[in-house]
């Protein structure tokens, strides 16, 4: 059976798109519209990691930032509670314990998540300009999962921690996506929104590795932002995957976020 697009499981190059996002304060956040104008547009930067990250643990290049992610996903299969959450950031840790701890979600992420570990589908790695060692992963392609086939995606931030590499896979409160409304049949004047955590730089990548500058960030129920991205161009023809993260600020200790989603151009 063949379904149309899933929602993503509930989140540079050189060249990345950076806003100061709301920070859940009573000022108005940086980078957020003014009190006359509904939208702010990101700018690109071009800075890059300068330290070596194998001094902290963490992954050193796409391949290895990849296989942070593999092994938490084959994690899932074993059923061992402790054992998925070992591998992940404080992030996530915070939004688990929010949701009720990792015995409430493991099913979920057994049916649904730990789909992404099969084989196939496109994967790509970005480094973070000014987090060492950090990557925005994400997959897409043909998932099978639950009885059903179609394009879906995720993705995931490494983050160097205590111990090596952890997987960022969750935040609160819980990404949403907003548009397109039919991600079966989405139109080509059409943006990707999404509502994620406020407090940082934003990015938005095409199909894991675009850079999409121009993304418009406004506040949304205080501690989150609504982001909107797509190509200059509009969106392309056929099936893609559109990623939005929110990132810290470099040296600041805001969360980490990020949701793909994955949609069908008619």
């Amino acid at each position: 059976m063949r379904a149309g697009p899933r929602p993503a499981t509930a989140v540079l190059v050189t060249l990345l798109v950076a806003v100061l996002a709301a920070c859940g304060d009573d000022s108005e956040p940086t980078g957020a519209p003014s009190a006359d104008a509904s939208t702010t547009s990101s700018d690109p930067t071009s800075s890059a990691p300068t330290s070596d990250p194998a001094d902290t643990g963490a992954p050193a290049d796409e391949a290895a930032a990849m296989a942070v992610v593999d092994e938490w996903i084959a994690s899932i299969g074993t059923g061992d509670t402790e054992l998925v959450e070992s591998g992940l950031g404080p992030t996530s840790r915070a939004a688990i314990e929010a949701m009720g701890g990792m015995e409430s979600i493991m099913s979920g992420l057994a049916e649904g998540m730990a789909a992404f570990g099969q084989p196939g589908l496109e994967r790509a790695a970005v480094a973070l300009p000014g987090h060492e060692g950090a990557w925005l992963v994400t997959y897409h392609g043909e998932v099978s999962s639950e009885g059903q086939t179609g394009y879906d995606a995720h993705s995931w931030l490494v983050v160097p921690g205590a111990d090596g590499a952890d997987v960022e896979a969750f935040a609160q409160p819980l990404p949403e996506v907003l548009a397109p409304a039919d991600r079966t049949a989405a139109r080509t004047d059409e943006m990707v929104t999404v509502t994620l955590p406020a407090g940082g730089q934003v990015l938005a990548l095409l199909d894991g590795t675009t850079v999409l500058p121009g993304s418009l960030v406004e506040p949304a129920d205080g501690d989150q932002v609504r982001i909107s991205a797509a190509p200059e161009d509009g969106l392309p023809t056929g099936s893609h995957t559109i990623t939005v993260a929110v990132v810290p600020e470099a040296g600041a200790g805001t969360a980490w976020a990020t949701t793909a989603v994955a949609f069908t151009v008619v």
